[in-house]
């Protein structure tokens, strides 16, 4: 049983310093893009970074749950840029999910109003995509 589960880890996560580079760098740019939708949404995070951090976790935590379990970290997301694409893509489809999913309970703020979801998918996509198709290429994947 440990085989199998170490087996279904290994092909979803590279342990290396490169990972752990784009894992700070996703986890950064969803920082970026709560901080912009609360700033936008008339907030002021840095007077209450608890609203912040509230507003964060769910977010965070949906794509932490997602890349994992679909592979984003693994080597084919950092070797090439179609794999950079569909597995960063679908793992921000899935995380934003569960974020909404955490956002209707009633231990975040927040509400899955399907505009919210749109446009946080969107907008969500448009960052992550960004950077790892940048960081992929950047590093010879083609």
């Amino acid at each position: 049983m440990s085989n199998a589960f170490g087996s279904f880890v290994d092909s979803r996560v590279d342990l290396s310093p490169g990972t752990v580079g784009l894992a700070v760098g996703d986890l950064l740019l969803i920082g970026l893009f709560v901080f912009i939708g609360e700033v936008t949404h008339g907030n002021r995070p840095f007077a209450d970074p608890g609203y912040m951090l509230n507003a964060y976790v769910p977010f965070a935590v949906g794509w932490l749950l997602a890349a994992l379990l679909i592979g984003a970290y693994s080597l084919r997301a950092r070797e090439s840029l179609r794999g950079a694409l569909i597995l960063t893509g679908g793992s921000w489809v899935v995380g934003d999910l569960v974020a909404q999913a955490l956002r209707s309970t009633s231990y975040f703020h927040g509400e899955a109003e399907l505009s919210f979801v749109v446009v946080s998918l969107l907008v969500g996509l448009a960052f992550l995509l960004s950077w790892r198709l940048a960081t992929t290429y950047l590093a010879g994947g083609r």
